[in-house]
């Protein structure tokens, strides 16, 4: 089994990703590159 360095999980976060209460777990070497994304440290494998 293959582990993912991880970043943080966020839980409880109340209308910051819409209606409800979601959770953003974020892991290093994301492969998505969103315009939006809160969280561009994960983009790079190493976190830089």
């Amino acid at each position: 089994m293959k582990t993912a360095p991880l970043i943080c999980i966020d839980r409880h976060r109340l209308t910051i990703d819409g209606e409800g209460v979601t959770t953003l777990v974020a892991f290093h070497g994301c492969p998505l590159r969103c315009k939006y994304c809160l969280n561009p440290q994960c983009l790079d494998a190493d976190g830089v």
